[in-house]
């Protein structure tokens, strides 16, 4: 739990859903919006990095831990996962699990996104 204790600002980008539509029909471009919140960034564990597949931990997965509410893709409603940028490196958000305990805080897995 003491993860929490010692945060750092990282950067948070969050894309809206296109939920209008221009004049041609077409779903406008969904916003970009950055921000900074405070965070502890971890690399995750032997056990941890054991449960992911080979592709995940070659994606230099991280554990983030935060009091910021972070969202995770939603196919339903084209909802983007949030992005995390560390050190210049764009991280995407993969999980999250929300803890309601001493020090509620969020809890993410992270994974480095792939150049294209």
């Amino acid at each position: 739990m003491s993860y929490i204790l010692s945060t750092e600002p990282v950067t948070l980008r969050r894309r809206t859903t296109a939920t209008t539509y221009g004049a041609d029909g077409r779903a406008d471009t969904p916003t970009t919006v950055d921000s900074t919140i405070q965070a502890s960034v971890q690399p995750l564990g032997e056990q941890a990095l054991q449960n992911l597949s080979l592709g995940e931990r070659q994606r230099s997965p991280r554990r983030i831990y935060t009091t910021t509410a972070l969202q995770t893709a939603d196919p339903d409603t084209d909802l983007a996962p949030d992005e995390i940028i560390i050190d210049g490196e764009t991280y995407q958000l993969q999980s999250i699990t929300r803890h309601r305990t001493i020090l509620p805080h969020y809890r993410g897995l992270l994974l480095r996104v792939q150049e294209a």
